[in-house]
């Protein structure tokens, strides 16, 4: 990977909300086994119901993440913007996709298989409470959304 494309990696993470406090031996680390995508407006990046073999790290981009009900049929559950993650939910619980996600703009994702995420986790408690953190807030804003009460604010 170009020495610039790693800066903008390191960016991205510095910036990110769960993965600030990183230090370089463990962002190395990641990005060893890590693998660069890009995706054009309409693309379907995670489809609910697949395999859950990964995660993804928004760098560039926006997307919007959707699941079915089966009353209400589909449900914007929010739009998710570079430093985001997206796909911990059924990686951490080993099983499949739990919603669609879908690019609104040319979007560059950063994907780190599950067996590394995983390990991270193990290595760096207080970055597993914050991906905690991440998964509740968005089972609660799911919650009030299917129960047509306001979003509580983040």
């Amino acid at each position: 990977m170009a020495e610039h494309e790693l800066w903008k990696l390191r960016e991205t993470f510095e910036s990110s909300s769960v993965f600030s406090g990183l230090v370089d031996p463990d962002l190395d680390w990641i990005l060893d086994g890590a693998e660069t995508l890009q995706f054009d407006s309409n693309d379907v990046v995670l489809k609910r119901g697949t395999p859950s073999n990964h995660v993804l790290i928004v760098l560039r981009g926006l997307l919007e993440v959707e699941t079915e009900h089966s009353r209400s049929g589909t449900i914007a559950m929010g739009r998710i913007e570079p430093g985001d993650l997206l796909g911990e939910i059924g990686v951490l619980q080993d099983a499949p996709r739990t919603a669609t996600v879908k690019v609104l703009e040319p979007s560059e994702l950063l994907k780190i298989p599950q067996p590394d995420f995983l390990a991270l986790l193990v290595a760096h408690p207080a970055l597993a409470i914050r991906v905690l953190g991440v998964v509740t807030d968005r089972l609660s804003r799911l919650t009030d959304r299917i129960g047509g009460i306001e979003p509580r604010p983040r």
